[in-house]
């Protein structure tokens, strides 16, 4: 468990603490184990600060620590996990600070007419979470722009989970001086954002992520589900374990 917590930090960092259930010794050595419970709080991601986060495994799991002439390095056996995780305003806020982040939100991406793709950038965001709205007030600008040429723009929208894998940003409102009809722009937004999340297009052949919950409480934004880790070009049918 110690170890394990010594790698974790060495990766992402923040606080974390393991507990490892294993058979025997032996056991171990070999990669099999009973179950493992990880707890998390404040990760760093590619500059990304994650909140706080608890992974637990729900069954035991093989896992190859080397390679040989018979068995890979790896995951050997699949195995469902139950994530739980709390993001607070000020994290949501860091993150839509991150390139890394911005620059994989479909809907800033416009094909504008006769100016081909244009690719936007969220400038300076501040996060408020209330009641059941969640409210971005930012600067909107060209991406590699100065922020003196963005426009002040403020969105709220109610997020909503759709089944278990979308996000979508829903009774989207917009205000901003720089915007004729804000009450259009808002529509269109809201189509054009949607779904602000889909984990189903995450689905890679060893894992797949789905959501069973999704909440705003307080200041935070707080959600679980199941991760689903399999053997690299196995033939586990991850999105139907995973579901």
């Amino acid at each position: 468990s110690k170890a394990a917590e010594a790698a974790i930090k060495k990766k992402v960092g923040g606080k974390v603490k393991v507990r490892v259930k294993t058979y025997s010794l032996t056991s171990l050595i070999s990669g099999k184990v009973k179950s493992v419970d990880v707890h998390v709080i404040d990760p760093s991601v590619e500059g990304v600060t994650a909140g706080d986060i608890n992974v637990s495994s729900d069954s035991p799991f093989w896992y190859n620590y080397k390679k040989s002439k018979t068995i890979s390095r790896g995951m050997q056996t699949p195995v469902l996990m139950t994530v739980k995780a709390k993001v607070s305003e000020k994290q949501i806020a860091q993150a839509l600070n991150s390139p890394k982040v911005t620059s994989s939100l479909r809907g800033l991406k416009l094909d504008l007419p006769g100016l081909g793709e244009e690719e936007l950038a969220v400038l300076n965001p501040k996060v408020d979470v209330e009641g059941d709205r969640i409210t971005l007030d930012s600067i909107l600008a060209v991406k590699g722009a100065s922020v003196d040429t963005g426009v002040p723009v403020k969105i709220s929208a109610v997020p909503r989970l759709e089944g278990d894998s979308k996000i979508l940003l829903e009774q989207l409102k917009v205000d901003s001086d720089g915007i004729v009809e804000p009450e259009k722009f808002a529509a269109f937004a809201e189509t054009l954002l949607n779904p602000i999340i889909d984990f189903g297009r995450m689905d890679r052949k060893d894992h797949a992520f789905r959501l069973k919950s999704f909440k705003l409480e307080g200041d935070s934004v707080s959600g679980d589900g199941k991760l689903l880790l399999a053997p690299r070009g196995g033939n586990t049918k991850v999105v139907e374990t995973v579901k």
